[in-house]
């Protein structure tokens, strides 16, 4: 006689860098952040005289710029290559797995390259929405098992680059921090063992890019699917 059991419960599925479990495929992450820096100091650019009488007057114009450049993916890429003074084959882009970021090659779900000795992700004040819906079935040919887990997650993320360590390719170094709020949303299919994963996170930082003080901000996100994996 078969018979199907329902099971509502509360398990945890992501960050497994902060949890211990992964159950997270690479997937591609895309950078939409802008790079502003200081392009001159305040200086004289100009100034005019006036003589009126026995009165003179001088008008003195100073100004000081800043510029505003796009910082996507192949920029941070790029970096990454400077720091380990290395090419990184056609195609590659940053990846995201488990929370952190990774080198993927032109498929986007494959790990290349792990540049956590340079670049690290911080994950701070987990808060979870987590529902699991399992099906547990029994019959004379056995058992199986199904269902599906959706969770939500919102945490604090730092995103910290410092290859100072590093021998780099120009020999200039970078070192930024950005933080901001990451939300990544899952879901798990219990039979196949099919996990979708999209994450986007809104933040703002700076520090020194190649020597040059860089204030960044903007947004990433990574879309992801593939077989849960556990450790």
């Amino acid at each position: 006689m078969k018979y199907v059991v329902v099971v509502l419960a509360v398990t945890v599925l992501t960050l497994g860098a902060a949890h211990g479990i992964t159950f997270q495929p690479p997937g591609p992450v895309t950078l939409k952040f802008d790079a502003i820096t200081q392009i001159t100091t305040l200086h004289a650019v100009g100034s005019k005289t006036n003589q009126t009488g026995a009165a003179t007057s001088v008008t003195t114009v100073s100004k000081a710029t800043v510029s505003t450049t796009p910082f996507a993916s192949s920029n941070l890429l790029a970096l990454l290559a400077n720091s380990f003074k290395t090419n990184f084959p056609d195609g590659s882009q940053i990846g995201m797995r488990s929370g952190n970021l990774v080198v993927v090659d032109k498929t986007g779900t494959n790990v290349i390259f792990d540049p956590s000795p340079v670049l690290t992700t911080g994950f701070q004040q987990d808060l979870q929405s987590i529902l699991q819906t399992q099906i547990a079935s029994e019959s004379q040919s056995g058992s199986s098992m199904s269902g599906t887990v959706t969770e939500s997650v919102i945490s604090n993320l730092s995103i910290n680059y410092d290859d100072t360590a590093q021998t780099t390719a120009d020999n200039t170094h970078t070192t930024f921090q950005l933080k901001g709020l990451f939300l990544q949303k899952v879901s798990l299919n219990l039979k196949t063992s099919s996990v979708k994963i999209s994450s986007d996170f809104k933040g703002t930082g700076g520090g020194q890019i190649r020597d040059v003080t860089t204030i960044l901000t903007g947004t990433m996100t990574s879309n992801s699917i593939g077989p849960a994996i556990s450790m």
